[in-house]
């Protein structure tokens, strides 16, 4: 027999059977305490972080949006609101449906001289309970929350009109649903945790399901409502949620009035995790007791070599695979046993897999889904940081290739064949290159490639190139059914290579890095552009002179049609049949005060 009480050996063993069983037992029970603790503790977390987002989604997303619609709306130049154009309420209409967002439900112009302009898009009593509240705003705009269980919640925002002379003249008011289900939703779907907009006491916007039932109309625990609808607090802790035990937190929302309309709430159910506590100590108190009973006769010889080493090597390999050395996975011993060689191949492929997701991350993160072609952001990371006087591997030629209408191409012929024609033009600028290897070709946009070359190079080989990739264009491209013509325009940036302490002065011509080189370039494009396209240009000073010339030039026009300093000049129509005057052409002249009289372009 095992235990024998007449030998010393049958009563250590029992000694020793009975302290692994005090300490499987204790260390069990702690291990369970500690883990629940720390769920509890992360779900604590989890919830505190996701009443923040919702609060930020419901409340601050909304102000944002509905301050954006205004900004945009009372912008005087968009005369939106200006009641005496005659166009002014077709375009405030259109600008409106355009803009509406599907939770907008009513905008409301109030003018100076008691006339309005409003649109309702739901129940007119939510414009009645905005127009309650009859604070007037001065300069900034007044944001207030209002509803109640039978109207729902609902933001609101007065925003003043000013004048030219920045005094208050006319009011504009708009109302936003902030009863959203998207937005619950959106809250159980990426944090895995349930969201409830309570307008009162009342859940007019949940993910919570029971019964195969949304629990919109269900009411707030009055224990729970007690502290955060009547004594204005906010709550975190657990709660009873139709009956199933949560984790949760609640944040009251309170009016202008310093009331309580409703609240946001954010919860994670721990019905499964105290059902699955309940398996677990069942399941391993017995397989403990037995498994105890059976390692307990075998020696640790046996352990060691059939269990310890291969899970040893397991934890020893993935430490390495952890710092990335998956060569260890080589050496892998054979399993003499089904559960050791389940773990091992469980590794090895969930290795594998590791390895695989990480080449299609960095495939996705530098290559172009569309052309194949490297990206702008796999530019960056080769050239960014590249010395300029590294002569071997310094940038020195950027062709900043743009291809000529391809908004019109999608337009007529659908954005399917525009992008069949981008992976044309990028095969084509491979094979234009296929002989030389200090040329690589990228795609940095929608319609833009950049061709760059390390090392050295010669002028004529800049005219070279440009001209080549500007003939093979000169072919019309059959996609399908469709003959399409294409263009490119080219703009040329260069680096020279420098020759260090060799150089007699420095130029500065070798200090210009990628961002820089790929702004000159795409300036000489769009030169090129502006003289007629289809055509290539090495970057020149010059160009920015002529920018910046246009830029200053454009802000005096503006300047001008404020002030009101642009004349108009008649100039008489003679018809030569009739031998009279027949009419008289308007035409705008601008006489500015520094340059004389600017002619149109």
């Amino acid at each position: 027999m095992m235990f024998n009480k007449n030998t010393l050996h049958s009563k250590i063993n029992l000694f020793i059977l009975i302290i692994i069983l005090l300490i499987i037992t204790i260390g069990f029970w702690l291990a369970i305490s500690i883990f629940f603790s720390i769920y509890e503790n992360e779900m604590t977390r989890m919830v505190s972080t996701g009443i923040i987002e919702l609060e930020e989604i419901v409340i601050n997303d909304n102000e944002k949006w509905l301050l954006s619609f205004s900004d945009n709306l009372a912008d005087p130049d968009n005369r939106l609101l200006n009641k005496t154009d005659p166009t002014s309420n077709q375009a405030l209409h259109q600008y409106i449906s355009h803009a509406n967002n599907n939770a907008l439900e009513f905008v409301k112009v109030t003018y100076s001289d008691g006339s309005s302009y409003e649109e309702i898009f739901t129940d007119p009593s939510i414009l009645k309970l905005a127009s309650q509240n009859t604070v007037t705003p001065v300069t900034e705009p007044y944001f207030w929350i209002d509803g109640d269980a039978e109207l729902g919640l609902h933001l609101f925002c007065r925003y003043p009109l000013t004048d030219s002379k920045q005094t208050p003249a006319d009011t504009l008011l708009m109302g936003l649903n902030l009863a959203d289900q998207d937005t619950v939703d959106y809250i159980k779907n990426t944090a895995a945790l349930e969201a409830t907009i309570f307008a009162g006491n009342t859940r007019i916007a949940t993910s919570i399901i029971k019964n195969d039932e949304a629990q919109v109309g269900t009411t707030l625990d009055p224990t729970i409502a007690d502290m955060v609808l009547d004594l204005k607090r906010p709550y975190t802790g657990k709660a009873e949620i139709l009956d199933d035990p949560y984790l949760v937190t609640y944040a009251p929302i309170i009016n202008g009035r310093d009331e309580v309309v409703g609240a946001l709430f954010v919860g994670k159910s721990i019905v499964s995790i105290y059902t699955v506590l309940n398996q677990i100590v069942l399941y391993i108190t017995v397989l403990g007791l037995i498994l105890l009973l059976f390692f307990y006769v075998f020696s640790n010889r046996w352990l060691r070599i059939n269990i310890t080493n291969p899970i040893r090597w397991v934890a020893d390999t993935m430490e390495m695979i952890s710092q990335g050395e998956y060569k260890a996975l080589e050496n892998m011993p054979v399993a003499k046993y089904k559960e050791v060689e389940m773990l091992q191949t469980t590794m090895y492929d969930m290795v594998n897999e590791l390895v695989t997701s990480k080449k299609n991350l960095e495939t996705a993160a530098y290559i172009d889904s569309i052309t194949g072609l490297p990206n702008r952001v796999a530019l960056y990371k080769k050239y960014q940081n590249t010395p300029v006087d590294d002569n071997k591997n310094t940038l020195t030629l950027v062709f900043y290739i743009d291809v000529d209408n391809l908004k019109y191409i999608n337009n007529l012929f659908g954005h399917s064949v525009g992008d069949i024609l981008l992976q044309q033009v990028g095969t084509i600028l491979k094979y234009l290159l296929r002989d030389s290897s200090s040329f690589e070709v990228y795609r940095i946009a929608g319609d833009e490639f950049a061709v760059c070359k390390i090392g050295l190079h010669k002028t004529e080989e800049i005219s070279f190139l440009a001209k080549s990739i500007i003939k093979e264009f000169e072919q019309p491209i059959t996609i399908g059914e469709h003959i399409i013509s294409v263009s490119v325009s080219i703009g040329v940036s260069r680096n020279e290579l420098c020759r260090k302490t060799k150089c007699i002065s420095c130029t500065d011509g070798c200090k210009d890095n990628l961002e820089k080189l790929l702004k000159k370039a795409e300036l000489a494009m769009n030169q090129v552009k502006m003289n007629g396209k289809n055509n290539f240009m090495i970057f020149d000073p010059s160009m920015n002179e002529v920018i910046q010339r246009k830029a200053s030039l454009q802000q005096d026009l503006k300047k001008a049609l404020n002030l009101r300093l642009l004349e108009i000049y008649y100039q008489p129509k003679f018809d030569l049949t009739s031998n009279r005057y027949d009419g008289f052409e308007a035409l705008v002249r601008w006489n500015h005060p520094e340059r004389g009289f600017v002619p149109p372009p």
